[in-house]
Formats: structure tokens, C-alpha cells, sequence
């Protein structure tokens, strides 16, 4: 089906983010390859296009990432706030 075998190997299995970032950056690595050495002018137009797709999925996953490990509650963050509302308790006045 493609000439240019980009996508080509065995299926993975994703079970984490990380699993599917992983993947996504081995294919544009072999895009970006597979770009500096094409010939044919379809081909590289095919080829531009699948590696700015991948670029821009790539993108998106990895803000998805990072707003997904913000949400996680950072253990210093709450102790903090632990620390912050007993002050408060205890001295009568809003910290914040």
C-alpha cells in the first residue's frame, strides 16, 4: 500500500501515553529519513504531509500529557497546603 514503508513494522500495544509519544517520535524519525532520501515528487508530498500530521498529533499528546500530570497532586503541594491551613488554624489569619 504505501511505497515508502514509514508505518511499516509489527503492531504495538498501548497501554500509557508515554507507550503511544514513543511510537509516534520512532515514526517521524523514520519519516525524516525516509524525506531526506526521496526522489519523487508525490512521494515527498505524501511524505510532508504524514510528517506534520505526525508533528501535530505528537503535539497535542504531549500537552494532553502534561495537563494529565497537573491534575496529579504533587505530595509537597499538599503538604504544604497541610502546613499552611493549621497556620491559619492557629494564628487566625488567612494565608492566602
Amino acid at each position: 500500500m504505501w511505497k515508502h514503508g514509514a508505518y511499516e513494522g509489527q503492531t504495538k500495544e498501548f497501554t500509557t501515553i508515554d507507550d503511544l509519544i514513543e511510537d509516534l517520535m520512532a515514526k517521524q524519525a523514520r519519516l525524516s529519513a525516509l524525506l531526506d532520501r526521496v526522489m519523487d515528487v508525490r512521494e515527498a508530498i505524501t511524505l510532508v504531509s504524514l510528517h506534520s500530521q505526525n508533528a501535530a498529533r505528537l503535539g497535542k499528546l504531549m500537552l494532553n500529557k502534561k495537563a494529565l500530570q497537573k491534575d496529579a497532586e504533587d505530595p509537597f503541594q499538599e503538604a504544604l497546603a497541610s502546613v499552611l491551613d493549621e497556620l491559619e488554624e492557629e494564628l487566625g489569619l488567612s494565608l492566602e
